[in-house]
C-alpha cells in the first residue's frame, strides 16, 4: 500500500513539472523568446544565406554599373581624341606620337616602359611626352613599389581633362589651356617652327633642358608662349 502512493506521488511530481514546463514555454513563446527548434535554426541560416547573396548580388551590380560608367567615359574620350582640330593641337604641343599614347591608353593603364614598347619609342622620348601630357592633366599615374624597392610609374587617362581640354580647343582659349602656376617655358629654336612645341620648366628640367633633336631648349615667357598657342590653333 505504502509503496502504491509513493508511486503516485512521483506521477503526480512529474504532471506538475511536465506542466510548469509548458507554461513556461507558452510564456516564452508569446514574448517571441521560444527556444530555438532544429526547424528554426534552418529557418535563421536561410534567411542568413539570403541576405548574403544579396549582398554579393549588390557589389556585383555596382561593379557592372562602374565597369559600364567608366566605358561610357572612354567611349567620349575616343570621340574627342579623334578629332581632327585634337589630333593637331598634341601633335604640335606634345608630339607627333603623344596621341597614339592617348589611344594607348584607352585600352587602360600602363607603365611607361610598356607603352614605349607597344609603340616602338625611345623610352626617354616616351616618358618626355607622358610628362607633358600630364602639364594639361590629360594622363595622371600611380606609383608603385616592388619587393626590391624599385619604382613603376602606372599611366592612365584623366578623361574629364580631356573633355575639357577638347572644349577649350575649340573655343581658341589658348590662355586657359597653358598650365597653372608656370612662367617659364622652353622651346627648341627648330622644331617649334614646324611643331609649336612648348615645354614648362618642370618638363624642361626632366629633359636636361634639351630638345629630341638634341639642340639645348630656349626660354620663353608666358606671354610668348600663349603667342605660340595661339598660332598653334588659329
Amino acid at each position: 500500500m505504502k509503496r502504491q502512493k509513493n508511486r503516485s506521488e512521483r506521477g503526480l511530481h512529474l504532471a506538475r513539472g511536465k506542466a510548469k514546463a509548458r507554461m513556461v514555454k507558452k510564456k516564452a513563446v508569446a514574448k517571441g523568446k521560444a527556444p530555438a527548434t532544429k526547424a528554426g535554426a534552418q529557418i535563421k541560416k536561410i534567411k542568413g544565406t539570403d541576405r548574403s547573396v544579396k549582398k554579393v548580388a549588390k557589389v556585383d551590380a555596382d561593379d557592372l554599373a562602374e565597369k559600364a560608367r567608366v566605358a561610357a567615359s572612354m567611349n567620349r574620350v575616343r570621340t574627342s581624341i579623334s578629332e581632327p582640330y585634337f589630333l593637331e593641337f598634341i601633335s604640335r604641343n606634345v608630339g607627333t606620337k603623344a596621341n597614339d599614347i592617348i589611344s594607348t591608353l584607352t585600352e587602360g593603364p600602363l607603365v611607361d616602359d610598356k607603352i614605349a614598347e607597344q609603340l616602338s619609342l625611345k623610352l626617354n622620348e616616351t616618358r618626355r611626352m607622358l610628362n607633358v601630357l600630364n602639364t594639361y592633366g590629360l594622363v595622371r599615374y600611380n606609383i608603385n613599389k616592388n619587393s626590391e624597392g624599385w619604382l613603376s610609374f602606372i599611366w592612365y587617362l584623366d578623361a574629364d581633362s580631356v573633355k575639357g581640354l577638347d572644349v577649350r580647343i575649340k573655343a581658341n582659349a589658348s590662355r586657359d589651356m597653358l598650365p597653372e602656376g608656370c612662367n617659364d617655358f622652353f622651346v627648341c629654336g627648330d622644331c617649334s617652327k614646324t611643331h609649336k612645341i612648348v615645354l614648362p620648366f618642370e618638363v624642361a628640367f626632366d629633359s636636361k633642358f634639351r630638345c629630341n633633336c638634341g639642340k639645348k631648349l630656349q626660354q620663353i615667357t608666358r606671354t610668348d608662349a600663349e603667342q605660340l598657342y595661339r598660332k598653334a590653333v588659329a
